[in-house]
């Protein structure tokens, strides 16, 4: 039996113990097959996850700096995915506990009524093989339902992400800047109001589970649960 390529393909490997125990012996090493380091010991993955350099943002700088006064930074300085510091754990908490207040059956039935409602809108771009936008705007009626958007709201809110998502990129052009800087006001303003609406004592609601969950989170705390909120959808 031939050893694995490279370390991703020993995962699906029928016998990757050989394999493993090579890299075992040279824990910290360049791998040319990924082009990476692998670090294959308990020791090595602790002193890279402790290492200031691989942090998820560098230190003193959590946007990056193409993206420092744009429309992007107001969402993107908020993310949890986007932090390692003291305010990740409650964060991260506060959403797991959101998405623990969903009931899997309403996640089924808003998906498959939305997939139908899009599939008959968008029935011409399907024929033609465009499945590009109904991609982009399954998730975000999902999403944005199941937070409580109401369903009048849904193709606005769809509208507008497709205008702030090109803003995540340093490259984005200037029009299209000015364009998310537009969608993110209008984005920051629907969320906060559905925020301010959904009761802090309702453990039910997805709202009412992380605005409870994230009451450890004293700076910023109304902005952080917003922004959160939005990069969800």
């Amino acid at each position: 039996m031939t050893a694995p390529l490279h370390a991703l393909a020993a995962v699906s490997h029928p016998n990757p113990a050989a394999f493993y125990t090579h890299l075992a012996a040279q824990p910290f090493r360049w791998d040319d097959a990924l082009g990476c380091w692998l670090a294959a010991s308990a020791a090595a993955v602790t002193a890279v996850l402790t290492d200031p350099n691989c942090r998820v943002r560098p230190v003193g700088q959590p946007v990056p700096p193409g993206l420092q006064g744009s429309a992007a930074e107001q969402i993107y300085r908020h993310l949890v995915r986007m932090k390692d510091g003291p305010l990740h754990p409650p964060l991260k908490r506060a959403i797991q506990a959101g998405f623990g207040a969903l009931q899997s059956e309403r996640v089924r039935f808003e998906s498959r009524r939305w997939a139908e409602v899009l599939c008959t809108l968008g029935r011409q771009d399907l024929l033609a093989g465009n499945i590009h936008r109904l991609a982009f705007d399954l998730p975000v009626y999902v999403l944005s339902r199941l937070l409580g958007v109401p369903s009048a709201h849904l193709p606005e809110v769809a509208r507008l992400m497709r205008a702030f998502a090109p803003c995540l990129s340093p490259t984005c052009p200037q029009d299209l800047v000015e364009r998310g800087r537009v969608a993110v006001g209008s984005l920051l303003g629907l969320f906060g109001q559905l925020l301010s609406e959904a009761s802090a004592l309702d453990g039910r609601t997805f709202l009412g589970t992380l605005q409870l969950e994230a009451r450890p989170i004293t700076h910023d705390r109304t902005a952080v649960v917003v922004a959160n909120t939005i990069g969800l959808v």
